[in-house]
């Protein structure tokens, strides 16, 4: 009986220590993420570059039109409090 006591306590610490490993996907957590952040990022040593210049080469007129969007006059600022009615699923009138 003693031995058998023995033989289960060994089982119960031998599962208790396999529990505690990583499992494949703890061990290769965050990979994705630095991966997906390394190929959206044209360069990625731009940031530790000291005296880093703008991009030459933009051409001017359609930098003018994206300023003047920017700073225009953007409509009827009164509509902005109004509320809004949103129709998923054809829940509406047909």
């Amino acid at each position: 009986m003693k031995w058998l006591m023995l033989g289960c306590a060994i089982a119960v610490a031998c599962s208790g220590v396999e529990a505690c490993a990583p499992t494949p996907v703890e061990s290769d957590y965050g990979t994705s993420v630095r991966q997906m952040i390394a190929e959206q990022t044209a360069d990625p040593g731009a940031a530790r570059k000291r005296g880093a210049v703008a991009v030459k080469g933009e051409d001017p007129a359609v930098i003018e039109q994206a300023l003047k969007s920017m700073r225009g006059d953007k409509g009827d600022r009164a509509k902005i409090g109004q509320p809004m009615a949103i129709d998923i699923g054809g829940q509406g009138n047909p």
